[in-house]
């Protein structure tokens, strides 16, 4: 969940600095674009020092990742190529040869 919210607002970043680009100059969209990152730096540094203070930026672990064996390199090769990741793969290395044929 983190990674997609990560993601949104990095999208959604870049999003306002195209519409800053398109509606004033590149300085500008320039500009709010070190804003927004420093906002979110600023708001992150915010966020670690209130956990510090409540205690709460470190969670124990759980006890099934202390018993945990390591997997074999085959199993973990087994779970990752199941049937939906060969079925998304299929449509990228076509789209990427069908690029590479129109350069």
């Amino acid at each position: 969940m983190p990674a997609i919210l990560v993601h949104a607002l990095n999208n959604g970043m870049s999003v306002v600095a195209g519409i800053v680009r398109y509606a004033a100059t590149d300085t500008a969209a320039d500009s709010v674009t070190v804003g927004m990152y420093v906002f979110w730096l600023l708001v992150g540094a915010a966020a670690t020092i209130y956990l510090l203070v409540k205690k709460q930026l470190y969670t124990p672990k759980p006890k099934w990742h202390q018993t945990r064996k390591p997997q074999p390199l085959a199993s973990a090769w087994a779970r990752f190529w199941h049937p939906g990741m060969i079925v998304s793969f299929i449509p990228l290395v076509v789209l990427t040869i069908f690029s590479i044929q129109k350069l």
